[in-house]
């Protein structure tokens, strides 16, 4: 049974993205400028395509679960042209700043490739299963090819962060698996620390080195480094800014990601032009906050244009627990009639819950995230949150080892389509009504792990 069979065996609202697994690097690939105003209104008029699909479809859901999967023409990794994979760039004015961002043109359809089954209430959980892999067209015999042994550096942008130690346990677990070492830096969220911890992997003279979210600019010198030292370097878990010295971005899409959540914020405020309060925990740094504020705000304001945003909040990430507690606190005592609060990350959430229940509106006020960490999916177990927009974060750290594995293994540059065939991203919007179990993690319709041991022992021959 092939990839797109298991995914529709699930009962889960499951996105697949195909083009935005992994993004190349600018020395492969150049950006193309797009229309803005045209971007946008792709952007809205297909989320509003989904809304309404879904929402049709929901009322039905719970005597009828049609196992089915919604895909776009043009969103294959074999449809149209390879010019309709290049990034674009999408610019959105916000007070006196502009945010500029690139996306690629199917990342903005792609929240329309969806397993269409109930999304809230929903009773079925997620299942995990075997996928087949195919055999690289480029490749030899099965297993003939011996993988020279590395070692591979970790940068890792906070231990601490449960996503974060997320993403290096699945790295570390896909490491090993090769028969390889590795080498973790933790820069605790501290740039000093990032830019340091780079130098010293390099200077280590590690082989290779996984870049899991330290944002280039602050790693501009150890990039140089490990070019100069020909260290290849591949970023994963989240969008970075450009550097021609990434050999790869194995980044997910935030655009798709972040339509789960709006799909959900729509729903939760009685559907289109409803009226409510949205409260943002956000930070000014990286990409990623940007481009998921950004996308929240002009879905808002081209869909609900009577919710207003009632204030936000740059996170201090040196002491978020406190420092988003204060500012929720804050904003409830100032607007107790909020009705959304957007937590932009992961750990965002368990404080922003208590300042919800100190201020006695625990069940009148909605709050949505990202990531199914175990604290978060307790939240949810709890009724404390109501929403995780969810992504495999496995599958993710296992391709970015992959792109390694095929980098030694057969001198093979990552490109725009050679990996999409590999194993489609795999999202989905986790809800009270599809939570597990306590004390089970969320899992998905395709073992990343176990897919991509069967397509090493085919690729290599010393990969047990």
């Amino acid at each position: 049974m092939g990839i797109a069979e298991k995914l529709k065996a699930t009962s889960l609202l499951t996105l697949t993205d195909k083009a935005a697994n992994i993004r190349p690097s600018p020395r492969q690939t150049s950006a193309r400028r797009g229309n803005p105003n045209e971007l946008e209104v792709m952007l809205t008029e297909y989320i509003a395509k989904v809304y309404r699909e879904l929402t049709a479809r929901r009322s039905s859901a719970a005597t009828q679960l049609p196992q089915r999967t919604s895909m776009l023409s043009g969103c294959g990794p074999t449809d149209g042209t390879i010019d309709e994979y290049q990034s674009r760039r999408l610019t959105f004015r916000r007070g006196n700043n502009v945010i500029s961002w690139a996306i690629n043109k199917i990342a903005i359809i792609a929240i329309a490739a969806v397993v269409v089954l109930g999304v809230t209430g929903c009773s079925g959980k997620s299942g995990s299963s075997q996928a087949t892999p195919q055999q690289s067209s480029t490749a030899g015999p099965s297993g003939t090819i011996a993988l020279p042994k590395k070692t591979v550096g970790i940068l890792n942008i906070a231990q601490a962060d449960p996503s974060a130690a997320a993403f290096q346990a699945a790295a570390v677990d896909a490491i090993q698996a090769l028969g390889w070492d590795y080498v973790a830096v933790d820069t605790a969220g501290d740039a000093s620390k990032m830019a340091s911890g780079m130098m010293s992997l390099v200077n280590q003279k590690v082989d290779a080195i996984l870049d899991l979210s330290c944002d280039t600019p602050q790693i501009t010198q150890g990039l140089d480094a490990a070019k100069s030292a020909n260290i290849p370097v591949v970023s994963f878990g989240s969008w970075l800014h450009s550097s021609p010295n990434l050999l790869a971005e194995v980044a997910p899409s935030e655009l798709t990601l972040e339509s789960l959540l709006d799909y959900y914020i729509i729903s939760a405020m009685g559907g289109f032009n409803s009226s409510g309060k949205i409260f943002l925990l956000t930070r000014t740094t990286g990409l990623t906050m940007p481009i998921r504020q950004g996308q929240l705000e002009t879905t808002l304001k081209a869909l609900m244009p009577d919710v207003e945003i009632v204030g936000e909040h740059s996170v201090n990430e040196a002491s978020f627990a406190s420092d988003v507690m204060s500012a929720t606190r804050a904003a409830l005592a100032a607007d107790p009639d909020i009705n959304v609060i957007w937590a932009g990350k992961a750990n965002y959430a368990n404080p922003a819950s208590q300042a919800v229940d100190q201020a006695g509106l625990h069940g009148k006020v909605t709050i949505v995230t990202y990531y199914s960490t175990d604290q978060n999916l307790d939240l949810l177990r709890k009724g404390e949150i109501s929403a995780i927009a969810d992504f495999s974060i496995p599958q993710n750290a296992w391709t970015a080892v992959d792109v390694l594995a095929q980098y030694f293994g057969k001198q093979q540059m990552p490109t725009w389509l050679s990996q999409f065939s590999a194993l489609p991203l795999q999202y989905s919007l986790i809800t009270q009504g599809n939570v597990p179990p306590e004390g089970q993690p969320y899992t998905y319709p395709v073992d990343a792990k176990q897919y991509f041991l069967e397509k090493w022992r085919q690729e290599f021959s010393n990969v047990q």
